[in-house]
């Protein structure tokens, strides 16, 4: 599965579980992203888990961002697909900042299951108000 192809199947997941329609759960989003990433793509080059408070669309925004890399024959560069979900900023998001590769385990499985015991992720997948954006970029 190519990288475009990839975006257009995590879309259609994601809409044909109502995932996309309000309001969004956490839970949701994240069981769709692990059914996903277990389809096979002969150009996998790792999945990320990411949370943190950051500037990057203008205002500061608190994110979670789950992330399937790849990576094609001769380039240097990667493509990171990813479905992140993003919210105001509050006291139950302050300090929530963390990151874990896939590449630190030697299944998928454990990845998730090691996501799943961030408390980053815990302690925030239970909060309410979140916009969810699918996102394909080239590094």
């Amino acid at each position: 599965m190519k990288p475009e192809t990839a975006r257009r199947r995590l879309r259609s997941l994601l809409k044909a579980s109502g995932v996309d329609a309000e309001p969004i759960r956490v839970s949701a989003v994240w069981a769709i992203f692990k059914q996903f990433c277990a389809q096979p793509s002969e150009y996998d080059a790792g999945v990320l888990f990411e949370c943190g408070t950051y500037d990057f669309t203008g205002p500061s925004l608190f994110s979670l961002s789950f992330v399937r890399q790849f990576q094609l024959p001769g380039d240097d560069e990667f493509f990171q697909l990813s479905a992140t979900l993003y919210r105001e900023p509050d006291g139950a998001t302050e300090g929530a900042k963390t990151f874990l590769w896939s590449s630190s385990f030697p299944l998928l499985d454990r990845f998730f299951a090691a996501v799943e015991r961030l408390e980053q992720f815990r302690g925030t997948a239970r909060l309410e108000c979140w916009t969810l954006k699918v996102r394909l970029d080239h590094t």
